[in-house]
């Protein structure tokens, strides 16, 4: 069986998405959709940025993501690509560069 697979950026000041499985019954959450996630001892608020066939992490070692927090994308692809690009640009992790883009209420998990 075949592993659901989100790679999702988190506002930390480390230069990488992360992969997390997908164990909800539910659809992968699409791109530009905020999860919950476990991040060392805590959860963080992250976006989805992609749906990767494999990760370079041995599946037995990824942990689970949470929850999503949304029913569809918050932030459109259009806007996904160029905080993306801005992210390249100025050599800023794509976590927080998302995470500014986004108000706070949003960035806590709120609605």
């Amino acid at each position: 069986m075949t592993q659901k697979l989100v790679r999702v950026a988190i506002p930390v000041p480390l230069a990488q998405s992360f992969d997390y499985l997908w164990p909800l019954p539910d659809p992968l959450p699409a791109p530009g959709t905020r999860v919950k996630v476990p991040f060392g001892r805590s959860h963080h608020i992250g976006v989805v940025v992609e749906h990767p066939a494999s990760s370079p992490i041995d599946a037995h070692r990824l942990k689970a993501a949470t929850q999503a927090l949304d029913d569809r994308p918050l932030i459109d692809p259009q806007l996904l690509a160029l905080l993306n690009w801005a992210s390249d640009y100025y050599r800023h992790p794509l976590g927080e560069v998302i995470a500014a883009a986004l108000p706070k209420a949003l960035r806590q998990g709120k609605p």
